[in-house]
């Protein structure tokens, strides 16, 4: 079950849950040719990126959309049980929320998206 801000995510995987090592490092050489490598662990920075691959209701992605491109802040996002204090991702190489209408009408909006993925990082 995914949640977050009165969402309810029933037809959504979390793709990327497994494509993140969590840990930052550095290496480098030193004068005396020694090796040196530091390592850190990230808390934060972890992109979730969740998508369904079913029909979803324009109804529910259209206030999605808005609510993506008007919510700036910090929310909690619970997966499975889980809360992660996440943000929309705005990162310039994705979109927020990527979905392509099921049917191109050229004097009305669709009725349904079809390849919605939704875009957070954790902070």
């Amino acid at each position: 079950m995914i949640n977050f801000l009165n969402y309810q995510l029933d037809n959504f995987v979390w793709t990327n849950r497994f494509g993140f090592a969590g840990v930052a490092q550095q290496e480098e050489r030193g004068l005396n040719g020694a090796f040196h490598i530091e390592s850190t662990p990230l808390d934060v920075g972890r992109p979730i990126t969740l998508s369904s691959q079913t029909a979803e209701p324009a109804g529910r992605i259209m206030p999605l959309m808005e609510l993506a491109r008007t919510t700036l802040g910090a929310f909690p996002l619970v997966i499975n049980g889980v809360s992660y204090t996440v943000k929309f991702y705005h990162n310039p190489n994705a979109v927020v929320i990527q979905t392509d209408p099921d049917f191109f009408y050229s004097d009305a909006d669709p009725d349904w998206f079809a390849n919605v993925t939704l875009h957070f990082i954790t902070v």
